[in-house]
């Protein structure tokens, strides 16, 4: 839920631009693949952990404090904070969907974990650009205000 919010912010502050339109397309790809993972979940009677959810109102929580975008992001060190953690969770939903692909004969519902692993992969290498261009826009714009003189 945190990534859903925090990409939903970065395709705000960044509409009509090819970032925004990078987020909302892996926006409505997470979207789809929680419902696959929440179908999953259902088929096998597992129901959600209670310290899953914690932990994601807990992320939330950091996320919106934290990192984000928008006016207030004059370095762009906040909207490169928000492509590093999101480029960490594709990282763990591609890892997860491996690891799901390795045991799919076993499980109850027939879904491409690995087709979504390599999805996952593919949008991992889009976010990569963006995160490299966001990062060294905002490191380079930090290190002329440290190295400036007063």
């Amino acid at each position: 839920m945190a990534a859903l919010k925090l990409m939903g912010r970065v395709s705000d502050a960044y509409a009509n631009e090819p970032l925004g339109v990078l987020m909302l397309r892996l926006r409505a790809d997470l979207e789809s693949e929680q419902g696959l993972l929440r179908d999953l979940l259902g088929a096998l009677d597992a129901p959600e952990s209670q310290v899953a959810q914690a932990l994601a109102w807990i992320g939330e929580q950091f996320a919106r404090f934290k990192i984000g975008a928008g006016d207030d992001d004059i370095s762009g060190l906040m909207l490169f904070e928000a492509l590093e953690a999101l480029a960490m969770g594709f990282f763990g939903r591609m890892s997860l969907f491996r690891m799901l692909a390795v045991v799919r004969e076993s499980l109850p519902l027939d879904i491409d974990f690995a087709g979504l692993a390599e999805r996952v992969s593919l949008h991992l290498e889009e976010l990569e650009a963006a995160r490299i261009t966001a990062g060294r826009a905002a490191l380079s714009s930090a290190v002329t205000a440290v190295s400036s003189p007063r």
